[in-house]
């Protein structure tokens, strides 16, 4: 028969071995949950801008090309923020609709169009389209009057150049041809659109994703517009 005191002190050693792992465990976990926040930097748009938002098959869109359809967004629906709260426009941003923000909503617009347009622009080139030069000559005069509009804050968030200008709407016009060909043929302006049936049709021979990593930063509302912090 075992005595009952030779049995405690076992038990005891386990209880201190095993309250020993835990407070190691706990406290390496403390460390490295520190050192992790500590490392981490804060989001900087203007550095950036060179990283990839979307990726379309072997395409990639950087933070400042779709910059250029964040400030269209904010611009468009700005009027209607500041006249629902002149003195708070994000009070319309913040707006739910159907348990979802709107400002998420306009959100992924930007994602939305931007897939499309690369998606028709990507199509478009490999059935063989070519810009007239008269297009590209409007695409010129469109990309100068897309910068004269924007204002010193816009350009110093976005480093916008001519060239950058140039390079979105390039896009943006043989997206809009090829579609308009495609409406030619008969398909509804609808049925070409984001979620439309021959749209995507075509989307399905397209890998498409987008990186969260940088994307989660954005807030729409508050990037080129009604952004109260200044641009280092």
């Amino acid at each position: 028969m075992i005595e009952k005191d030779t049995v405690t002190p076992k038990i005891q050693n386990i209880i201190v071995s095993i309250c020993t792992i835990v407070i190691i465990i706990s406290i390496g976990a403390l460390v490295l949950i520190t050192v992790n926040l500590l490392s981490k930097k804060e989001f900087s748009y203007a550095d950036s801008l060179d990283d990839t938002v979307l990726t379309v098959e072997n395409e990639t869109v950087s933070l400042k090309e779709i910059s250029y359809y964040i400030l269209v967004a904010e611009t468009n629906y700005n009027e209607a923020a500041n006249i629902y709260n002149e003195e708070n426009p994000h009070a319309f941003w913040n707006m739910a609709l159907n348990m979802k923000y709107f400002r998420n909503r306009v959100k992924q617009s930007v994602i939305d169009a931007c897939t499309r347009d690369n998606i028709y622009y990507q199509q478009a080139l490999k059935e063989g389209y070519i810009l007239k030069e008269e297009a590209l000559e409007e695409i010129e005069d469109k990309a100068l009057e897309e910068i004269s509009k924007m204002t010193d804050f816009q350009m110093k968030l976005t480093d916008y150049q001519m060239s950058d200008m140039v390079k979105v709407l390039t896009k943006i016009a043989y997206s809009r041809k090829y579609a308009e060909d495609l409406m030619a043929e008969g398909y509804t302006a609808q049925e070409l659109d984001v979620d439309g049936s021959k749209y995507e049709e075509i989307k399905k021979d397209y890998a498409v994703s987008v990186n969260q990593k940088i994307w989660k930063n954005i807030t729409l509302g508050k990037v080129t517009i009604n952004n109260e912090e200044a641009v280092e």
